[in-house]
């Protein structure tokens, strides 16, 4: 279920490219609820049986609504029952996206995404990237930018050492704790 509310200042003149961006960021999150606040808008989004809990958000008198209906998604499987009734184990509803690769060589340090974004290597489009593969870096040097919203975070190098792997491409969508950069560490 989804469910807009604008208060009036605007806040709904979001694209479709801004708005299929939050619906990615959802489709990936650990969560099944989530409340935005952004421009005055309200955006509440819910899948899942939660989804079907919920009731409809009223909006204030005289504001404009816009609720537009999301298929329902399967319920989620009744564990328990499922346990005594077969000892198969229970498929997890995100089996199609492969599991991030996070292991890394004893002697290197992995840096991980610190939040669920759109990855980016270098600071403006064009621009060379902030480190390459085989490239020396000083702990608490910048690595790459991460979107979200059109809020950026920078992931920063945790030690001194050598840029072994780069496991992302510029754009990438990237989930929190995935693996970024590999970083075998100075001796």
């Amino acid at each position: 279920m989804t469910g807009v509310r604008d208060n009036g200042t605007g806040g709904s003149d979001l694209t479709k490219s801004e708005v299929d961006q939050i619906l990615r960021l959802i489709d990936n999150a650990p969560f099944d609820v989530i409340e935005i606040g952004w421009k005055g808008l309200t955006l509440h989004l819910s899948r899942g049986e939660t989804a079907a809990k919920r009731q409809s958000m009223p909006a204030p008198a005289g504001q404009p609504t816009s609720v537009a209906p999301e298929p329902a998604a399967p319920a989620a499987p009744d564990i328990a029952a499922n346990a005594a009734a077969d000892p198969a184990p229970v498929s997890d509803t995100r089996q199609d996206r492969p599991a991030p690769d996070n292991a890394v060589p004893a002697d290197c340090t992995a840096i991980a995404a610190p939040t669920m974004g759109t990855f980016y290597r270098s600071p403006e489009p064009g621009a060379d990237p902030f480190v390459d593969v085989g490239g020396h870096v000083d702990a608490g040097e910048t690595l790459a930018l991460i979107e979200v919203m059109k809020v950026f975070s920078s992931i920063s190098a945790e030690c001194s050492g050598v840029v072994r792997e780069i496991r992302a491409q510029d754009g990438d969508l990237v989930e929190y704790g995935q693996t970024i950069f590999v970083i075998e560490a100075d001796a």
